[in-house]
């Protein structure tokens, strides 16, 4: 047995020793990845999907709520959010890039216009009406392979830290760890409300971008700072941004909405939007 072992020890790398411990998970961790260099802001988003493990109260209806937002990769600022009730589809990144391309009140002052969106191969990330959108402003979308977030680390890293710094401590919160036995489901009546929850999470993306001082943002500056200390141009559009425009299927086939005024749709800094 002795000899086994060292022999195991002696051949096989560390990650395959946790592999053979832990499985797939435990050997993906040693794998070694490569680090984009350093580039300038608005050079590159990562967007995403994060559904909200948290319970909240809407219309007396208990529901996780879901987040679609786009993070600038150089200095990590939260350039836009969409925040729905229910699972996004292409209303809300339409509605968050909207947040993030437009400066004007009550936006900004971050933002403008990506040279790259780097996203997953979700079906609403790729739909028409967002390769449209982006297309007007000649902004290219860079689809990623399959069951690889490291490829967008960034907003995979923005997933991780909203859960551990803000969600774990709401009411509600699904993942606590808690007995089988003794679980019991927060009452409807004792949660967030639905409107309060998206005051929360926005005040934690001012937090973040305004105080918080993330790891790869040089010199332990917060991505605001990161913001303005770059004096790379920011590219934008004059006047209002009135082509994100996709067809709401609560209306009909044949009316279209601005993805900035659906009832029940929110959106960073500008609180509930016209419904």
């Amino acid at each position: 047995m002795a000899t086994l072992q060292r022999a195991i020890v002696r051949d096989l790398s560390p990650g395959e020793r946790a592999g053979l411990r832990g499985g797939e998970a435990a050997r993906r961790r040693f794998d070694v990845y490569g680090r984009r260099p350093p580039t300038h802001r608005n050079a590159c988003w990562e967007g995403d999907h994060k559904r909200i493990p948290v319970r909240v109260d809407l219309e007396g209806s208990a529901v996780c709520p879901w987040v679609t937002w786009f993070i600038d990769v150089a200095s990590k600022v939260i350039v836009g959010v969409a925040v729905t009730p229910h699972q996004p589809a292409r209303d809300a990144i339409l509605a968050a890039l909207r947040t993030g391309i437009s400066r004007t009140t009550p936006y900004g002052p971050f933002g403008g216009l990506p040279g790259l969106v780097r996203v997953d191969r979700g079906k609403d990330f790729l739909s028409s009406a967002v390769e449209k959108a982006l297309g007007g402003f000649a902004v290219p979308v860079h689809d990623l392979p399959a069951y690889k977030p490291y490829r967008k680390g960034t907003v995979e890293a923005l997933n991780g830290a909203v859960e551990q710094m803000l969600l774990v401590s709401l009411r509600g919160y699904t993942r606590r760890a808690r007995p089988a036995q003794a679980y019991r489901p927060t009452p409807v009546g004792d949660l967030l409300s639905y409107p309060d929850f998206v005051k929360v999470l926005l005040d934690w993306v001012d937090w973040w971008n305004s105080e918080h001082h993330p790891a790869g943002v040089p010199d332990g500056m917060t991505p605001r700072e990161a913001w303005e200390a770059d004096s790379t141009p920011v590219a934008g559009v004059g006047g209002a941004v009135s082509i994100v425009r996709v067809r709401c299927p609560c209306r009909g086939p044949r009316r279209t909405w601005r993805s900035t005024a659906c009832a029940g749709l929110w959106v960073r800094y500008g609180r509930r939007l016209m419904g």
